[in-house]
């Protein structure tokens, strides 16, 4: 593996985290924090924060799938895809506030 494969894949590793790492600070925001602070202006924003790491999550795990269908590596596709299915129903549950 060369240098500039290896950069690809750590960048798309990297991603996937920040991606993963969005989509637990947005569950953790709607289900948890929304229902523990009682003031509405609080939950408001923490109902937009919530949404938008969810479908900025999204965006990100996009990426990561777009760069690695450039690089052809066919397991990173399934994964990311799994990882963009799951934060696809995360957004959507988010948006709800089921």
């Amino acid at each position: 593996m060369g240098f500039w494969e290896f950069l690809i894949t750590e960048m798309i590793w990297h991603l996937v985290f920040i991606g993963m790492g969005m989509l637990i600070i947005s569950v953790l925001a709607n289900f948890y924090f929304e229902r523990t602070f009682h003031r509405p202006l609080i939950q408001k924003v923490l109902n937009v924060t919530s949404n938008f790491l969810a479908v900025t999550a999204t965006l990100v795990f996009i990426t990561a799938l777009i760069a690695s269908v450039i690089e052809n590596m066919q397991l990173y596709n399934w994964i990311i895809l799994g990882f963009i299915v799951i934060s696809l129903i995360v957004s959507v549950k988010v948006y709800k506030g089921d």
